[in-house]
C-alpha cells in the first residue's frame, strides 16, 4: 500500500534524478543516495522556493 499527497504546484521542486536513482533512494530508505550536488542544483538556484516549503512544514 502507499499514500497520496496533494501538493501545490508552486511547492514542487523537480530534481535531476533518474528513475533508477530514485528507486534506489526509496528502496534503501535513504541509505543509498545519488550525488547530492547534481540533484540540489535546482533547489539552490531557487532558495525562496525551499524557504516557502520549510515555512509550510513548520506551520
Amino acid at each position: 500500500s502507499g499514500f497520496l499527497l496533494f501538493v501545490p504546484k508552486e511547492d514542487i521542486v523537480e530534481l535531476k534524478m533518474g528513475v533508477e536513482d530514485a528507486a534506489k533512494l526509496v528502496i534503501s530508505a535513504g541509505l543509498v543516495s545519488p550525488d547530492l550536488p547534481d540533484i540540489l542544483d535546482d533547489v539552490i538556484a531557487e532558495p525562496e522556493k525551499l524557504e516557502r516549503i520549510r515555512k509550510r512544514e513548520d506551520a
